[in-house]
C-alpha cells in the first residue's frame, strides 16, 4: 500500500512538473508576442513622431508666407491711403 501510495505522489509530482513546463513555454511565447507588439508600437509611435514634426514644420512655414502677406497688405493699404500713415 505504501509503494502505491508513493508512485501515486510521483506521478502526481511529474504531472505538476509538465504542467508547469507547459505553463513556463506559454508564458515565455506570450512574452515574446507582446515585446513583439511593443516593439512595433515604438516604431509606429516613431513615425507619428515625425509626422508630427512635419506638421510643425509646415505650420511654420505657413506663418512665414502669412506675415508677408500681412506686411505687404499693410504697405498697399497705406500707399493707396486706406489705413492712416
Amino acid at each position: 500500500m505504501s509503494e502505491n501510495v508513493e508512485n501515486l505522489v510521483l506521478r502526481q509530482m511529474i504531472e505538476m512538473r509538465n504542467d508547469f513546463a507547459s505553463l513556463r513555454s506559454e508564458v515565455r511565447t506570450g512574452f515574446e508576442e507582446l515585446k513583439s507588439r511593443l516593439s512595433s508600437v515604438e516604431h509606429q509611435l516613431v513615425g507619428v513622431h515625425r509626422e508630427l514634426v512635419g506638421l510643425h514644420e509646415d505650420n511654420a512655414g505657413a506663418q512665414v508666407r502669412l506675415d508677408r502677406v500681412d506686411s505687404r497688405l499693410v504697405r498697399i493699404d497705406k500707399r493707396l491711403e486706406l489705413l492712416p500713415a
